[in-house]
């Protein structure tokens, strides 16, 4: 992905670089939370994570940390951790499981040096927003399932405050396949929180 941003700048000069998930999930949060107006979009799935901010109902402005979910999964595997349990069909257990630190209490330590990087990064560009916008106390986080929690945490910890120059915590919905109920997905991509979001965008109007 560094390689392709690489070559995308020298081209087109254009800061930010942006997946294309975020508008979709844009849209898709749009019409699943239709009242609520000024928030922001944290989508932490991939290698990067997007920020959006959504003002009055519109995607105003984003960014992007060059940190990601994947990024966490990288830090289990170096740390030679493994899924502590099987699926359900009797495959290897999900890696992504073990960012409950709870389980694994090494996996906990492995993992500082990675959740600092993520949570700096994340800061940092919510700092860079509130330059010239007002920060929104709503967070939509999109993430995988087991990955949800811990960044949940890590959202709401007292890091993010200062930011709202506050001591009560951001609002923080972490979008599940619960919150798309109006989409069914069936087969193997049953429960694909990212296929639903961009199922429920394209039935959504492309205008911001």
């Amino acid at each position: 992905s560094s390689a392709i941003e690489r070559i995308i700048r020298q081209k087109l000069h254009q800061r930010p670089i942006l997946s294309a998930f975020l508008p979709a999930a844009y849209r898709s949060v749009r019409s699943l939370y239709p009242h609520e107006e000024d928030y922001f979009i944290i989508d932490a799935s991939g290698d990067a994570t997007s920020v959006g901010l959504i003002e009055h109902g519109i995607l105003a402005d984003a960014r992007v940390v060059p940190h990601g979910t994947r990024e966490l999964v990288a830090a289990a595997t170096a740390a030679g951790i493994h899924a502590s349990r099987a699926a359900d069909d009797g495959s290897p257990g999900d890696p992504l499981a073990l960012i409950d630190q709870g389980r694994n209490q090494r996996f906990g330590a492995a993992l500082d040096s990675v959740r600092g990087q993520w949570q700096a990064g994340i800061i940092e560009e919510l700092k860079s927003f509130a330059a010239a916008h007002a920060l929104p106390r709503t967070l939509f986080l999109i993430a995988d399932a087991s990955a949800t929690g811990f960044l949940k945490a890590t959202l709401s910890g007292a890091a993010f405050n200062s930011l709202w120059l506050a001591d009560e915590a951001p609002r923080v919905i972490a979008l599940g396949p619960a919150n798309v109920a109006s989409v069914r997905v069936t087969g193997e991509a049953s429960g694909d929180l990212a296929l639903m979001l961009l199922a429920l965008a394209s039935a959504e109007p492309e205008e911001y």
